[in-house]
C-alpha cells in the first residue's frame, strides 16, 4: 500500500518503455494464454520464466493475473540478468516513467541545503546506493547536499562510494540544512547518532520502501515539524523511487534533467541489484529489473547492450568479498538451525552465536584492519536465503545478536505479516521483513529462536485456515 501526504501519489505505473527495441510498449495478458508484447507489430512473446505468477504493470494494467494454488501465491523468478540485459522482449525504462508524489517533488525543489541520511548498523546496497544517488542528483541540480549513513562501510559497499562522499553523524552541523531527507528507512532509531538531529529537525522527508503505519511516532519529530512521506511497499529498492524523484526534481526546477539522471544512475543501480540480489530473489519485480535495463543500457552503458554488460561487470566486481578461510570456517561453526513444521513444509529457523561473530570479527580484522561486522553478515544473509529457496512457499527466518537483544529477518510470501507476529517492533516489506526481540523477551539465542518457532506454527495455522476456505 502507497502512502504520501499529499494524499497518496498517482497509481504507480512503469508503462513508459523509452529504450531499446520495446519502445512504446503495451502489454495485455488473458487468463490463460501466454503472454506477449506488442511493438506496433506482431507480437513478441516473452520468455519461459516471465510467463507465470508476474504482475508487472503496463499502461496501468497487470500484464499476467497471478494464480492462486492452494492458497498459495507461486513466487516469481526473472529472466537470468544478463540474459535480460540484451534480450529485446524485456523491456527498458527510465526514472521519468514513475510517478513522484508532488509533496515530495515540491519540497526537494524548494530546498536549497539538503542532509540525506540512510539506515546504519546494519548499511546495505539500497540504503547506500539511495543515500548517495539521491545527494549527487541534487549537487549536479546546483543545490547543496550531503550524504551521511553513520557506521563504517564493510568491504562489499566501498566501492560504492569512491570519493568518500558519505560521512558519520560526527562529521556533520545538522542545523545548516533546511531539509532532512531519510531513504530507505523511516525510523529514526535506525540512524544511528543521526537519531537526534532527526527528532529535532522541522523539514523532514522519508522516501522508503518498508512498512511504517506511523512515520511521525517512529521518527520521534515534533507534531509542529513539517513531514513528508513516500512510503510505497510495491517498490522492489528505495533506490527506485530516488531515481524518480531525481528524475521529477530536475524537471521541476528546469534543470539538466540528463546531468542530474547521470550524476544518480551509479548508486541508483547498485541499490536496484543489491536490495534485488542481482534480481535474483523470489518476488523480484520485472518493473524493477526494467529500470535497472534501462539505467545501464541508456545511461550507464552509452545506448549499448555491450557497455550496459561492462556496467554490470564493473558493479559486480566492485561488490564481490570473499571471507579468508578462517573467518569464513568460525562463522559457520557459530550458525545452528533448528525447525518449524507448516501446512508447506519444513520452515527453517537459523541462529547466530555472538561470540562467534566477536571471534570471527576479530580475525577478519587480523586481514583487513578496516572490517566491520557487516564484512561478515553477508555469509549469514547467504544462508538466510538459500534455506528460503529449498522452503519453498513457506519461510526461512534468521536471528542475530543485535544492540539489547535480537534481530530476526524473515524471508517468504507473507514475511510481513510473520514479522509483525513475531514482534511488534520492526518493519519491512512484502517477502522480506525484519522483527526486533528484546533481551527480556529472549535472554538467550535458543529462547530467541523458539519464539520464531512459535511464530512459525501460529502463522502456519493461520494460512492453513485460509487454505482451507479458499478451497
Amino acid at each position: 500500500m502507497s502512502r504520501a501526504s499529499s494524499g497518496g501519489p498517482p497509481p504507480r505505473s512503469l508503462s513508459v518503455s523509452t529504450t531499446g527495441a520495446v519502445a512504446g510498449t503495451s502489454v495485455t495478458t488473458p487468463v490463460g494464454t501466454t503472454p506477449s508484447v506488442t511493438v506496433g507489430g506482431p507480437p513478441v512473446q516473452l520468455p519461459p520464466q516471465l510467463r507465470d505468477g508476474f504482475d508487472a504493470k503496463v499502461g496501468g494494467q497487470v500484464t499476467v493475473q497471478r494464480p492462486v494454488v492452494d492458497g498459495v501465491v507461486p513466487r516469481r523468478r526473472l529472466p537470468p540478468l544478463r540474459e535480460a540485459l540484451v534480450d529485446p522482449a524485456v523491456p527498458a525504462t527510465l526514472p521519468g516513467a514513475i510517478p513522484v508524489p508532488s509533496a515530495i517533488v515540491d519540497a526537494l525543489r524548494d530546498a536549497k541545503k539538503v542532509l540525506v541520511i540512510g539506515h546504519a548498523r546494519p548499511a546495505d546496497g539500497d540504503c547506500v546506493g539511495s543515500a548517495l544517488g539521491l545527494t549527487r542528483g541534487l549537487m549536479a541540480l546546483g543545490k547543496e547536499a550531503v550524504a551521511v549513513v553513520d557506521q563504517d562501510l564493510p568491504a562489499s559497499l566501498r566501492s560504492l562510494d569512491p570519493d568518500q562522499q558519505l560521512r558519520r553523524a560526527r562529521d556533520v552541523d545538522a542545523s545548516a540544512f533546511d531539509l532532512v531527507v531519510l531513504v530507505d528507512v523511516a525510523q529514526a532509531d535506525r540512524t544511528g547518532d543521526m537519531a537526534e538531529v532527526i527528532k529535532a529537525a522541522k523539514n523532514v522527508m522519508v522516501i522508503d520502501h518498508h512498512d511504517e503505519p506511523d512515520a511521525r511516532a517512529a521518527l520521534g519529530v515534533s507534531a509542529d515539524a513539517r513531514l513528508t512521506t513516500w512510503i510505497d511497499v510495491d517498490f522492489d529498492a528505495a533506490a527506485a523511487q530516488v531515481g524518480a524523484a531525481v528524475h521529477a526534481v530536475a524537471r521541476a526546477t528546469g534543470g539538466d534533467v540528463e546531468a542530474a539522471v547521470g550524476a544518480a544512475a551509479p548508486s541508483v543501480a547498485a541499490g536496484l541489484y543489491t536490495d534485488t540480489l542481482g534480481f535474483t530473489a523470489p518476488g523480484a519485480d520485472l518493473a524493477t529489473l526494467s529500470l535497472f535495463k534501462g539505467l545501464a543500457v541508456d545511461v550507464l552503458g552509452g545506448g549499448a547492450t555491450a557497455g550496459a554488460l561492462g556496467a554490470l561487470d564493473r558493479l559486480e566486481q566492485g561488490l564481490a568479498a570473499k571471507l579468508p578461510d578462517d573467518v569464513e570456517a568460525t562463522l559457520r561453526a557459530g550458525l545452528v538451525m533448528k525447525e518449524a513444521r507448516g501446512p508447506l513444509g519444513v520452515e527453517p529457523v537459523l541462529g547466530v552465536h555472538g561470540t562467534a561473530l566477536a571471534a570471527a570479527l576479530t580475525a577478519m580484522q587480523q586481514h583487513d584492519a578496516r572490517a566491520v561486522e557487516g564484512d561478515l553478515t553477508g555469509l549469514f544473509f547467504n544462508a538466510l536465503d538459500a534455506a528460503g529457496d529449498k522452503a519453498g512457499g513457506g519461510h526461512a527466518c534468521l536471528v542475530m545478536p543485535a544492540k539489547d537483544g535480537w534481530r530476526v529477518s524473515v524471508r517468504g510470501e507473507r514475511a510481513l505479516l510473520l514479522g509483525r507476529r513475531i514482534s511488534t517492533d520492526g518493519g519491512g516489506k512484502p517477502g522480506a521483513a525484519v522483527a526486533m526481540l528484546s533481551s527480556s523477551m529472549a535472554p538467550t539465542l535458543a529462547a530467541a529462536m523458539g519464539l520464531v518457532q512459535k511464530a512459525l506454527r501460529e502463522q502456519a495455522l493461520a494460512d492453513a485456515a485460509l487454505m482451507r476456505v479458499g478451497r
